[in-house]
């Protein structure tokens, strides 16, 4: 891939879907990061102001970038508005900002670092977002070893139903 790739595209929406604000991309730029990088995960930077790892998706015949209400709000863009983007290589393997909490946490417990790296890519995606979401650092690794003890605790099994119960039980001690 190129070292980036700039374009610009209209804000749409979808008639039908639970993720309906999308960003087109052109064919050609898709095709070209999907020769180098087949779950097609990018950097973005909309805008020149606000950047994040995102994946192209495909539905609908169009290659595409999704966009939720609180980007649409921080870009202060409608449907219709033209927007410049900025595509670069995802430098890691998991597509995603690392927490360094949860990445110190990985590194010294070698049984939850297997077990999580048996996990799909999506779900360790998720669980990178489910710690990188939180504010304090103290917080966020303390349900990085949350997360890891369910791993373990459950052959590398993972119910977000229970971790999330585990997270609120974690609250209210």
């Amino acid at each position: 891939m190129a070292n980036e790739m700039d374009f610009s595209a209209s804000l749409e929406r979808f008639e039908k879907g639970l993720y309906k604000l999308h960003l087109k991309v052109p064919l050609e730029i898709a095709l070209e990061v999907e020769s180098y990088r087949k779950d097609r995960r990018v950097y973005c930077t909309l805008k020149k102001m606000l950047s994040f790892h995102t994946a192209l998706m495909y539905e609908h015949g169009i290659y595409y970038i999704m966009l939720n209400r609180e980007k649409q709000n921080t870009l202060q863009i409608e449907p219709g508005d033209s927007v410049d983007i900025q595509l670069e290589e995802c430098k890691n393997r998991y597509g995603i900002d690392l927490p360094g909490e949860m990445v110190e946490a990985l590194q010294m417990d070698s049984v939850a670092n297997r077990l999580f790296h048996n996990l799909t890519p999506g779900k360790q995606r998720s669980l990178f977002h489910l710690i990188d979401k939180i504010k304090s650092p103290k917080l966020r690794a303390d349900r990085s070893w949350l997360v890891l003890e369910h791993l373990v605790e459950n052959a590398g099994e993972l119910d977000f139903k229970v971790l999330h119960r585990k997270f609120k039980e974690d609250r209210q001690k």
